[in-house]
């Protein structure tokens, strides 16, 4: 089967830009999203439901630099200029890595500048508990423990806690 790479590049554009009516028909339900120096999310509806907790004003205005297409991959290189909810300006630079299967988004690795993340943005943390318990529940009959994580999401531009499992 011929991939239409046009689409893919254009899934991968519209997830850059925030855009998750458009990118949600094309998730994996168990997708993985790993932010470099933050963590990981897994599964569509955290990824959905994380993406809403912005700490800015607005999205932050995206301008597309380059995109490649590859095979099953797509990279984005962007940046966004935004100002967060306490007035300071935003403006950080991405690299995200895009994996499909077919037309499915299967797992994104975002690069970007950490500390200007955690320099601009003002403190909000939410407890993801429920990726603690999903992971929990993966891994049953494992011993397990857990420890706190600052995790800073590129898209999400907020500072939320994720507990780390290590097996």
């Amino acid at each position: 089967m011929q991939l239409d790479k046009q689409r893919l590049k254009d899934i991968s554009e519209q997830f850059a830009r925030g855009n998750m009516d458009f990118v949600k028909p094309y998730l994996a339900e168990g997708v993985r999203w790993n932010i470099l120096g933050n963590g990981t999310v897994t599964g569509m509806a955290q990824l959905l439901e994380v993406n809403e907790m912005a700490q800015l004003e607005a999205f932050p205005k995206i301008t597309i630099q380059n995109v490649i297409c590859e095979g099953d991959f797509v990279v984005v290189e962007s940046t966004g200029e935004a100002r967060t909810k306490g007035g300071k300006p935003y403006t950080q630079t991405y690299c995200e890595v895009f994996k499909f299967v077919g037309e499915e988004l299967r797992e994104i690795t975002t690069y970007l500048d950490t500390a200007l993340s955690i320099e601009a943005l003002s403190v909000r943390r939410a407890v993801l508990s429920s990726h603690r318990d999903t992971e929990a529940q993966r891994h049953r009959g494992t011993e397990m423990t857990s420890s706190p994580c600052l995790c800073v999401c590129p898209h999400l531009h907020h500072y939320q806690t994720i507990n780390i499992l290590k097996m």
